[in-house]
């Protein structure tokens, strides 16, 4: 055994045990069915010496020929040399009249060893012992609710198997090689050969998807965090250029502000340290009396100039000085009198008091 021997020895026991832990309905993922060279006799007497051959693979069943079963003859030669050093299955396949076929009714206990089960009990089932047959069973029913299976036990006479496989020893085939008997126009399942035959079979059937699912982790693992880890600094890199494009623009934005809020600042001064015309307007017309009325009004600053018609002109002066919202009080032009509405009148001139900040006469506006 060489030392390149053990890894691959390990690795077929790490995948042989990864297959047998996965539940059935997985198992044909990791499945290889190897192809077959199924070999038929060509008539159904004890004697025959000639049979048929036949290549198996991917559902697809080819012809090779016939070749006689003497020492002259070799069974490689009925395949192409591509196929010599290739895995491949050796399956004789019976005639179904030389096999006895039957069904019997067991408990769903024996599912998993059916075959040995029936093998402690094939002389009681059929007219043979277990050494004068090859037999197999074959659950083909089962009834969960009885907790009763039914099987097909398929048997045929070792004297006519054993003087096939000598037959077949004459053209290169070992009795041991051949690890599939089957029965013509029966269940695929049926395999008459011993179970140590068998074993060998399901153990050559592993296929190499647990490796590549194992290097393909491990390198996944390896690179997965590298490839996150170059996406983040891409996409760090990629915000940094789009804040540095914005910067400018943010900036501008920044000095209009600061401008457009030192005009707000300066508007607000002009509006707390001059009076309102409104407010101004409504002293006014608190003040005046009800037969007076104007024509205009003025305000230029705190100077305030009005016009208008009143009964009592003259008076209005007085009032307007005794209010403490408005000082030096005075005529601009003499009061004349209105022939057509009988009322003298006025053109005043008077300057508007702020005391605070945008308030006129004391009273603050909200």
């Amino acid at each position: 055994m060489t030392v390149t021997s053990y890894p691959r020895i390990f690795l077929n026991w790490w995948a042989s045990g990864l297959y047998q832990g996965l539940p059935t309905t997985l198992r044909q993922w990791f499945h290889i069915e190897l192809p077959r060279l199924i070999i038929i006799p060509s008539d159904d007497s004890i004697e025959v010496m000639r049979f048929e051959a036949y290549w198996y693979q991917a559902g697809k069943k080819q012809q090779l020929g016939e070749f006689s079963a003497t020492p002259e003859s070799n069974y490689l030669d009925l395949l192409p040399k591509r196929w010599h050093k290739k895995k491949f299955i050796i399956e004789l396949q019976l005639a179904s009249c030389h096999v006895l076929s039957l069904e019997k009714s067991f408990p769903e206990s024996i599912k998993e060893n059916i075959v040995q089960s029936v093998g402690y009990q094939i002389d009681r089932i059929t007219p043979f012992s277990a050494d004068k047959v090859y037999y197999t069973a074959i659950p083909i029913e089962h009834n969960k609710k009885n907790k009763m299976i039914v099987a097909e036990i398929l048997v045929s006479p070792k004297r006519y198997v054993d003087a096939l496989l000598n037959r077949l020893h004459n053209t290169g085939i070992e009795p041991a090689q051949v690890q599939k008997i089957s029965v013509q126009d029966s269940d695929e399942r049926a395999n008459l050969a011993p179970l140590t035959r068998q074993k060998g079979l399901e153990n050559i059937k592993i296929s190499k998807l647990p490796l590549y699912l194992l290097i393909f982790s491990l390198t996944a693992a390896l690179i997965a965090p590298i490839a996150y880890k170059q996406r983040r600094v891409d996409q760090l890199d990629h915000a940094i250029n789009d804040l540095r494009k914005d910067s400018a623009a943010q900036l501008a934005i920044r000095d209009k502000l600061f401008a457009a809020e030192e005009a707000l600042s300066f508007l607000q001064e002009k509006r707390q340290s001059s009076p309102i015309a409104l407010d101004v307007l409504e002293k006014i017309s608190q003040k005046m009396p009800q037969d007076t009325w104007l024509e205009s009004f003025e305000l230029n600053g705190q100077t305030l100039e009005i016009r208008g018609e009143s009964d009592q002109a003259l008076t209005l002066i007085d009032i307007l000085e005794n209010a403490p919202e408005f000082s030096k009080v005075s005529f601009i032009s003499p009061v004349a009198l209105n022939k057509k509405t009988k009322k003298d009148k006025f053109h005043i001139k008077a300057t508007v008091q702020v005391n605070k900040p945008n308030t006129i006469g004391g009273k603050q506006r909200g």
